[in-house]
């Protein structure tokens, strides 16, 4: 499947505390239709932004869809808000924690 324009996705370290130690969240890849390449790899939850989605909503809907946990805080959040610069036009600049551009797949997804 050859995609002309790259998809914006987030994704997030998933940190949980327990008994005085630190766990990650890391998830093995099950989509055999969308990417069979990538079958069983271990991956951490991420997926695509909608078109005018915030950011912040769609980090939260696919941690929610892909893992069924609920972000309590995000580490190093660092954005303006909504910002309404003429009538029905908003905004918002933010610092994300990691970019990543995808240059070459074999048969992956172009993704920012």
């Amino acid at each position: 499947m050859i995609m002309n324009n790259p998809k914006i996705v987030v994704s997030a370290l998933l940190e949980k505390e327990m008994n005085g130690e630190r766990q990650l969240f890391i998830q093995t890849r099950y989509k055999p239709h969308a990417s069979p390449t990538y079958l069983n790899t271990f991956e951490i939850p991420a997926g695509g932004v909608d078109p005018y989605e915030n950011v912040y909503d769609a980090l939260k809907r696919e941690i929610k869809e892909e893992t069924g946990l609920d972000i309590v805080k995000i580490i190093g959040d660092d954005s303006t808000g909504i910002l309404e610069n003429r009538p029905g036009d908003k905004s918002m600049a933010f610092r994300p924690f990691l970019c990543q551009q995808v240059v070459e797949t074999n048969g992956g997804l172009p993704w920012y």
